[in-house]
């Protein structure tokens, strides 16, 4: 049967992973799990939500358009470390305070755009435990 697996009901992929009929069909399953369009613009409204609000408290610390982009350019550059960045000498905060604002701001941005996308998470999740069971994979 190894010699033959299309035989056994085996699928082996081209590079040699062996998968049983129910372990194949329930990843292929599971690769095409699709989450409903409602869901995705709920997500997306809420993580637009976010990075408005991350916006909005930037401008409120008195930041313009042009020094929020190169912060967020900053923070993500630096993955999230923007004291890494000021070791660097890429930003120079007016004071301790000030920091402590702008981290706050981004920890609360990173908290709303991680929950933003719980629904669809929790979708995918689901949809894999009961594909899991139908196949008994």
């Amino acid at each position: 049967s190894s010699a033959a697996p299309h035989r056994s009901g085996e699928h082996v992929t081209s590079y040699g992973t062996r998968y049983s009929r129910n372990e194949w069909d329930a990843k292929r399953a599971i690769d095409s799990i699709r989450v409903p369009a409602e869901i995705m613009a709920r997500c997306a409204a809420l993580e637009t939500a976010a990075e408005q609000t991350l916006i909005d408290t930037l401008a409120g610390l008195g930041m313009t358009v042009e020094t929020i982009r190169t912060v967020r350019a900053l923070y993500t550059r630096f993955v999230g470390d923007l004291d890494e960045a000021e070791a660097c000498g890429k930003i120079k905060f007016s004071s301790p305070a000030r920091r402590v604002a702008i981290e706050a701001a981004f920890e609360a941005y990173e908290t709303a755009y991680d929950r933003a996308n719980d629904e669809e998470r929790d979708y995918r999740d689901n949809e894999e435990r009961r594909i899991s069971d139908e196949y008994g994979y």
